[in-house]
């Protein structure tokens, strides 16, 4: 295994194969899993209007999830840009699940839903639970069974949402070699102060 630097410049010297598969889930998570949700998000809150609607429900709601740290100030900011439009593509994961479960009838919940229920509501859930977990894991690594259970599932619900190409980008990804100095751990993911801090803590010397 190698060393590697993360967008910030932090190296992670991966060392067993129990972290590669820690980060694997986490790009699963933020390379494959968000703009599958972008997907959804896009049906929900059509980019055209989607500057508008947002505006329309600044206040009082909005800023009530502000003022709650539901949405932090970063994300605050890629709403509400100082300059240039406001677009999904540079919204997060945790940030289009949290405007689908406040402004839409799809409801997303915090806790693991039933295997069997397949709706867009669980499928959200689904992703919101696991990006917690890795993000605010205190250990950095995952066994081969915790690992296949998790991308089994997670590349399901890609698959749902995204559609049927998402399948393939997520196969591609199971099996990729991460070369010597890739960021493994994208810079978008953040923690939820709002603080741009794209490591997991269980990766945090």
């Amino acid at each position: 295994m190698a060393d590697v630097l993360t967008g910030n410049g932090m190296q992670i010297n991966v060392t067993s194969r129990g972290e590669e598969n820690f980060l694997r889930i986490a790009n699963l998570l933020l390379l494959i899993a968000t703009p599958a949700v972008r997907e959804k998000f896009n049906e929900e809150f059509h980019p055209a209007r989607l500057e508008t609607v947002l505006k329309e429900n600044r206040f009082p709601h909005l800023d009530s999830l502000k003022q709650k740290n539901v949405i932090n100030p970063i994300q605050w900011d890629l709403l509400f840009p100082v300059s240039g439009n406001t677009s999904s593509e540079d919204f997060d994961l945790t940030l289009m699940i949290c405007l689908i479960n406040n402004f839409t009838n799809i409801s997303v919940s915090d806790k693991l839903p039933f295997d069997g229920d397949i709706s867009s509501g669980a499928d959200l859930s689904r992703l919101k639970y696991y990006r917690n977990k890795i993000m605010h894991s205190n250990c950095s690594t995952l066994t081969d069974r915790t690992f296949n259970k998790w991308w089994e599932e997670i590349s399901e619900v890609v698959s749902r949402l995204g559609g049927a190409g998402f399948e393939e980008r997520c196969n591609l990804l199971q099996k990729r070699r991460f070369a010597y100095g890739e960021c493994y751990i994208p810079t978008e993911f953040e923690n939820r102060t709002g603080v741009r801090d794209p490591v997991p803590k269980g990766l945090r010397s």
